[in-house]
C-alpha cells in the first residue's frame, strides 16, 4: 500500500481568500474570537476538502502510476474529523 502525508493548507486559505474577497469578512475559529458559526464552517472546510483531495488521489494516482482503474477511498466517518480538527 501507498500512503501520502498531503498538507491542505494551502487549499484551505485559497478558499477562505475568495470568500473574502467576496464577502469582505473573513471567518475566524471561536478560540480567536469568531462566531459557533464561523468555527463550525472552518471545520467543515476542511473536512471537506480532505475528503475531495482524498478521491481526487484515489482516481489519478494509478493513472499516475502507469495503470488503470481506480483506487478505493475508505472513510473514516468523523473519527479522522475529531483526531485532526
Amino acid at each position: 500500500s501507498y500512503h501520502f502525508s498531503i498538507k491542505i493548507d494551502l487549499v484551505v486559505s485559497a478558499i477562505l481568500k475568495i470568500f473574502s474577497m467576496t464577502t469582505g469578512h473573513m471567518p475566524r475559529f471561536s478560540s480567536h474570537g469568531g462566531t459557533i458559526s464561523e468555527d463550525l464552517a472552518l471545520q467543515n472546510i476542511q473536512a471537506r476538502l480532505r475528503m475531495v483531495t482524498a478521491y481526487l488521489f484515489a482516481q489519478l494516482l494509478p493513472w499516475v502510476r502507469g495503470r488503470s482503474g481506480f483506487l478505493l477511498v475508505l472513510g473514516s466517518a468523523n473519527v479522522d474529523e475529531g483526531l485532526r480538527g
